[in-house]
């Protein structure tokens, strides 16, 4: 039976485990609960996305928060939407004591309308735009 509170990780250099200590928090990546936590968690982020209004709907339906596996994907109609999401998804973290991680994370511009450029942020870090995007074995360009 597997308990968080027994969690044990050892270093293993040249052969012979060396630090051994327990895991007082968080779940194993591929773990049985990994899933179910994240999604209890991110559930959070949806609702509160989708209370103030912010990201896309098509027919009354909410799309502007997908996930998939640990994958989340944010959908907004307008620039000034998706820094507003941004925000959120950082006060979200912060509320939880998580972490995105920016470095994984870009923006993709669908469309051609002219703005002025202001980066978006995540955690504090600055986003890469890309021209495509390949998610889940699809390219979108």
């Amino acid at each position: 039976m597997y308990s968080i509170s027994e969690s044990t990780v050892c270093f293993k250099w040249a052969g012979v485990f060396q630090f051994c200590f327990c895991i007082k928090a968080g779940v194993r990546q591929g773990g049985i609960l990994s899933l179910v936590l994240f999604a209890v968690f991110t559930d959070t982020l949806i609702e509160r996305l989708r209370q103030v209004g912010l990201g896309c709907r098509i027919l009354d339906q909410f799309y502007g928060c997908l996930l998939y596996a640990d994958d989340i994907l944010l959908l907004s109609h307008s620039v000034n939407a998706m820094r507003r999401m941004l925000l959120l998804s950082d006060q979200f973290a912060a509320d939880f004591d998580m972490k995105f991680n920016s470095g994984k994370s870009v923006v993709l511009r669908i469309g051609n309308r002219h703005y002025k450029y202001v980066p978006f942020t995540l955690n504090g870090e600055v986003l890469k735009f890309v021209c495509d995007l390949k998610y889940l074995s699809l390219v979108y360009i």
